[in-house]
C-alpha cells in the first residue's frame, strides 16, 4: 500500500524456483513499476524484475477503493525460468501434434488417392482389353460422382466402337461380296470374247457355217451381228473365189 507518497509492505508470499518451501514478507528490490502504476496512467502495468537473483516476469493491478481512489496494488511474479519451460513444453507440444497431423495427414491422402486411382486404373486396364480387341467388356457404374460419369461415359463409348465395328464388318462383308461378284463378270467376259474370237478365226479360215454362241450382254450382241453376216457369206461367196470358179470351167471347156 501507499501512504505520504510512500510505498509498504502489507504481505507477500514468493516460492523460489525447484522449491516446495515459501518466503513471505519478501520486498520488491525495485519501486519504478509501482511508481508507474499510481501516476495513474494504466490499470496494469507488467515488467521484468530480478527477485533473490532470478529473473521474473512482473504484473501490478490496482486495487481502487469504493470512491476509485487506488488504496492498493496487487503484484504478480513468474520466474522466466518455468516461463521458458511452459514455451519449451508448448514448442514440444506443438511439434508433436504437428507431426502427427502430418502422418495423419499422408495416411488419410494415401487412403483417398487409392480411393480416386483404383476406378481409373481399372478403366485403363478395360481400355487395354477393348485395344486387344474385346468389344464385350464393359465398366461397373457404382457412383453417381465424377468417376462413376467416367464409367458410363466409358460404356458409352464402348458400345459406340461395337456398332461401328458391326458396321464396317457389313460394309466390307458386302464390299467382298461385290469383289467377286466383278471377278466372276470379268472372267464370263473373259471367256466369251476368247469363245467369240476363236469363232471368228475359224471363219476367217473358211469355215462359214460356224455358229458363234449368243450370250447376255455386248459379247452376245456382237456375236449375235456375227452370225446374222455368216448366212450372207453362204449365200454370196466372195468374188476371188467366183473367178478361180470361172477360169476352172474355162479350163475345163478347153
Amino acid at each position: 500500500m501507499f501512504k505520504d507518497k510512500t510505498f509498504h509492505l502489507v504481505t507477500s508470499i514468493f516460492q523460489p524456483v525447484d522449491s516446495e518451501e515459501f518466503k513471505t514478507n519478501i520486498p520488491l528490490p525495485d519501486m519504478s513499476l509501482l511508481e508507474e502504476i499510481s501516476k495513474g496512467n494504466n490499470d496494469i502495468v507488467t515488467g521484468r524484475m530480478l527477485i533473490e537473483n532470478k529473473w521474473h516476469t512482473i504484473a501490478i493491478k490496482t486495487l481502487p477503493d469504493s470512491d476509485g481512489d487506488n488504496i492498493a496494488f496487487l503484484v504478480r511474479g513468474t520466474p522466466e525460468a518455468n516461463l521458458q519451460q511452459i514455451f519449451n513444453r508448448s514448442v514440444s507440444y506443438q511439434i508433436i501434434v504437428g507431426f502427427l497431423s502430418l502422418i495423419i495427414a499422408l495416411m488419410l491422402a494415401s487412403y483417398f488417392s487409392k480411393i480416386l486411382t483404383q476406378p481409373i486404373e481399372k478403366l485403363q486396364l478395360l481400355a487395354e482389353k477393348i485395344g486387344r480387341g474385346d468389344q464385350n467388356v464393359r465398366a461397373k457404374v457404382t457412383s453417381k460422382d465424377e468417376v462413376g460419369k467416367l464409367a458410363q461415359t466409358f460404356n458409352d463409348m464402348a458400345e459406340k466402337i461395337d456398332t461401328y465395328t458391326e458396321e464396317m464388318e457389313v460394309i466390307a462383308q458386302e464390299r467382298e461380296k461385290e469383289a467377286q461378284i466383278q471377278r466372276q463378270q470379268r472372267e464370263t467376259l473373259q471367256e466369251n470374247v476368247i469363245n467369240l474370237l476363236l469363232d471368228i478365226e475359224k471363219a476367217s479360215k473358211g469355215n462359214l457355217s460356224i455358229q458363234a454362241e449368243v450370250v447376255s450382254g455386248e459379247v452376245g450382241s456382237i456375236a449375235d451381228a456375227f452370225n446374222a453376216t455368216m448366212p450372207w457369206k453362204c449365200r454370196n461367196p466372195p468374188l476371188a473365189s467366183k473367178s478361180a470358179n470361172k477360169n476352172e470351167e474355162v479350163r475345163s471347156k478347153k
